[in-house]
C-alpha cells in the first residue's frame, strides 16, 4: 500500500511539474506576443493600458512558476525552496502579482461594462484613476 502511495505522489507532482512547465512555457511567450501586439495600436486607451498591464503581471507569473516547476521535478525536494530567502521573496512576489492581476481584471471588467451601459461615453485615464486608490 505504501509503495501504491509514493507512486501516486510522484505521478501527481510529476504531473503537476508537466502541467505547470508547459503553462510556462506557453503562457510567457503568448503574453509577450500580446503585449507587444497591443502596443503597436497608436490609440491610447484606457482599456489598453488595462490589458497591456495585464499581459505584463500575467507574463510575470508565468516566470514566477518556474521554481515551482523545478520543486516538482526534483523527487520531493524543494530545488530552489530550500532558501529561506528565496522562498520568502518568492511567496511575496507571487502574493502580490497574483492579487494585482485579480485586480486588474476586476478594473478591465468595469470599463467593459461601461462600455455597454454607456457605449457613446468611454471613461477616461482620469476617471480610471478613482476606482484604483
Amino acid at each position: 500500500l505504501f509503495e501504491v502511495m509514493v507512486f501516486s505522489y510522484s505521478f501527481q507532482q510529476s504531473f503537476f511539474g508537466c502541467l505547470s512547465l508547459f503553462c510556462t512555457v506557453i503562457g510567457f511567450p503568448v503574453n509577450m506576443i500580446a503585449l507587444f501586439s497591443n502596443t503597436e495600436r497608436r490609440k491610447n486607451s484606457a482599456s489598453k493600458i488595462l490589458f497591456s498591464c495585464i499581459t505584463t503581471v500575467d507574463g510575470v507569473l508565468c516566470l514566477l512558476m518556474i521554481p515551482v516547476c523545478l520543486s516538482n521535478f526534483g523527487k520531493g525536494h524543494p530545488v530552489l525552496f530550500q532558501y529561506q530567502p528565496i522562498c520568502e521573496g518568492w511567496s511575496y512576489l507571487w502574493g502580490c502579482f497574483s492579487r494585482i492581476s485579480i485586480f486588474l481584471i476586476g478594473l478591465l471588467n468595469l470599463l467593459r461594462t461601461n462600455s455597454l451601459l454607456n457605449p457613446l461615453r468611454p471613461w477616461k485615464r482620469d476617471e480610471i484613476a478613482v476606482p484604483m486608490v
